[in-house]
């Protein structure tokens, strides 16, 4: 969250960033559900991925988001939803 554009200008990332659905104020918030067709889609294609983000540093799925607290729980839903799908990500900071 520290930042979103990190991955910008390399033509090999595709990040959520990228796709422009980064809510603004009084827009609502990115659900689960969004973000998990989108992650799902990129599987069914057959992308190749990465995590940015230190993988032993997410908190357990099963806390919870805490809205307008960026804390992981996004990325660690990620995570597991490509785990659930065989994939096992490599860490690049």
């Amino acid at each position: 969250m520290d930042d979103l554009r990190k991955y910008d200008n390399d033509p090999i990332f595709d990040t959520w960033h990228k796709s422009g659905r980064k809510p603004k104020p009084g827009e609502p918030p990115v659900t689960w559900k969004e973000n998990e067709k989108w992650l799902q889609d990129r599987i069914d294609r057959g992308d190749k991925f990465w995590i940015a983000t230190d993988p032993n540093t997410l908190p357990s799925v099963k806390n919870g988001y805490v809205p307008g607290q960026p804390n992981g729980y996004f990325t660690a839903r990620e995570l597991a939803h490509l785990n659930k799908n065989g994939i096992k990500p490599k860490y690049k900071p």
